[in-house]
């Protein structure tokens, strides 16, 4: 469809050439200077070089941001982290080495170390009610909460980054129906003046012209301003990482059908922040049965051995302790915990609703944005052009005025631009879809695409 369009724009920007050409000069010397004009690419004609050489798909711009994005790098350090306190958690309790002396450089009979008591021993902690296995736990459980993180981040950079890629793409097409409006702009400006030169039109139509090109020049100028702006957002997603890329590939004009609402809520099950809601769950729950054993004191064992200095013998010894929770059962925190558990779960209901609420929208509103790109690319924009050559025609016999004409080229320029602007809009709520359902719209139909 694009295709046919580019090529009406072609055959207008020739058709206006040449009948406006014709009708102010037949046989002077404007001949040379509009045909050569005609033979200029459209990026050259107002003093701009065409800047696209080497190409990006959409798959080649996501494979950058999955591999150089900084948000996932950082995503990626926090697993390994989790990972290393799940280590950390399953290490048991160091054991401690105990020294003691006693009856040592007292006075009388005690003066000096002849009569000392040495004591040296080794000093374990046992956990009890299960604290090393539950920690262990606890830091699984975060682990597969930083899992989802991950995913979630990694889901967000594709989502953003074919986002962006549209943009670019729509942009590029914003620029090549500015040069050719500018193309025709600037040869009817030209064909004017010939004409008011010849005395066949008043210098008020010659400088209605120039209004006209001065405002395709600027609208040509903001049109590649945007698409600057446009490819730095791209190239953000993978850091600036140097590409030599300076066109996207991709069809605009693919309009993909969009599954019916019913089938896409079952799927936000498996969207990465319903999972990380879960495992957060599961964290909180983990959270509340380590607090529960904290309260079950801890057993002390110490073994060691002891010189007696004044008998000349060594004996072992040995103690045993516990903590009495006479005044700390830990009580306060177990119930804090137990209250997190429930806040969390309240949210992960949050979650599922507020996904399906969201749902609901973007598929109303990448319905419409079908609809719309459907309904232009039926014909409305091939209509804009045939009416312009039309009207281009009925001024040079007389029966239109340049206001006419003007307000045709308007016609035309508004309309391709709402159709560019509707198949951006499509594509953007698409992508939003796709982000919370976790699949593609092409991977949920057997048909691929409806090319209207």
């Amino acid at each position: 469809m694009y295709r046919q369009i580019a090529t009406l724009w072609l055959l207008v920007v020739a058709f206006c050439s040449l009948t406006l050409s014709s009708a102010a000069q037949p046989h002077n010397q404007s001949q040379t200077t509009i045909s050569n004009e005609r033979t200029s690419s459209p990026t050259s004609n107002d003093g701009h070089s065409n800047p696209f050489a080497t190409s990006l798909t959409l798959d080649d711009a996501i494979e950058m941001s999955l591999k150089y994005n900084p948000i996932l790098m950082a995503a990626g350090f926090e697993n390994h982290a989790r990972k290393a306190a799940i280590r950390q958690a399953k290490a048991f309790p160091n054991p401690e080495l105990t020294t003691d002396v006693e009856n040592v450089t007292g006075s009388g009979p005690l003066q000096g170390t002849s009569s000392g008591e040495f004591t040296a021993g080794i000093s374990q902690s046992f956990e009890m009610g299960g604290k090393r296995s539950k920690r262990k736990g606890l830091a699984e459980s975060l682990f597969d909460v930083s899992v989802w993180n991950f995913a979630t981040e990694q889901l967000g950079v594709i989502r953003l980054t074919s986002e962006r890629f549209y943009t670019v793409l729509a942009n590029q097409h914003r620029i090549r129906v500015s040069d050719s409006l500018l193309i025709v702009a600037k040869r009817f400006s030209d064909s004017v003046s010939l004409r008011r030169e010849a005395g066949k039109v008043s210098p008020l139509e010659e400088r209605r012209a120039n209004i006209l090109l001065a405002s395709a020049q600027l609208g040509n100028e903001e049109a590649r301003r945007r698409l600057v702006t446009a490819w730095n957002d791209l190239r953000e997603m993978w850091a600036d990482i140097p590409s030599d890329a300076t066109i996207v590939e991709g069809d605009l004009e693919e309009i993909i059908e969009v599954p019916p609402l019913e089938s896409l809520l079952g799927l936000l099950d498996q969207h990465p922040e319903v999972e990380r809601s879960q495992s957060l769950i599961d964290y909180s729950r983990s959270k509340a049965r380590l607090e529960r054993a904290v309260s079950i004191p801890d057993v002390n064992l110490t073994v060691g051995a002891r010189r007696i200095q004044e008998l000349g013998a060594t004996g072992m010894t040995a103690s045993l302790s516990l903590p009495l929770p006479l005044f700390n059962r830990n009580r306060g925190a177990i119930e804090e915990a137990q209250y997190e558990s429930e806040a969390t779960t309240a949210l992960a209901h949050a979650t599922l609703v507020g996904l399906q609420t969201e749902l609901k929208n973007l598929h109303a509103e990448v319905l419409s944005a079908k609809s719309e790109a459907t309904l232009f690319g039926k014909g409305v924009v091939i209509d804009a052009m045939t009416n312009m050559v039309a009207t281009v025609a009925g001024y040079e016999s007389g029966k239109f005025d340049l206001l006419t004409v003007l307000d045709a080229q308007r016609v035309l320029f508004e309309i391709s631009n709402h159709y560019v602007d509707a198949l951006e809009r499509y594509h953007l709520s698409r992508i939003n879809v796709e982000h919370l359902i976790a699949a593609s719209f092409s991977s949920l139909n057997e048909g691929g695409s409806d090319n209207e």
